[in-house]
């Protein structure tokens, strides 16, 4: 989690947090539905990748959440959504 030991601090810029989480290979599970989007785009055209995307769903439970995380980490192939950005919950 951003602010975490080993993660990049709190008020770090969604352009940097992409970048790091490039270089960790760590999928980025956010709520920021309004400017992510648009920082994956630059970040891709720069010619780099991102392991993916979650935006979070506001109506969902935490225990939704979880569960929808769970399922996905366990049926997902490596790199299956590289470069994308995924709502939740995925039906």
């Amino acid at each position: 989690m951003v602010g975490d030991p080993g993660a990049p601090p709190r008020g770090t810029l969604d352009p940097e947090i992409l970048c790091w989480c490039e270089e960790y290979n760590f999928i980025l599970v956010t709520n920021n539905r309004t400017s992510m989007p648009g920082h994956l785009a630059e970040h891709i055209a720069q010619g780099r990748n991102k392991p993916g995307i979650f935006i979070l769903n506001e109506k969902l439970t935490i225990g939704q959440t979880i569960s929808e995380l769970s399922l996905i980490a366990q049926a997902s192939f490596n790199d299956e959504y590289q470069n994308q950005i995924i709502n939740l919950p995925l039906l």
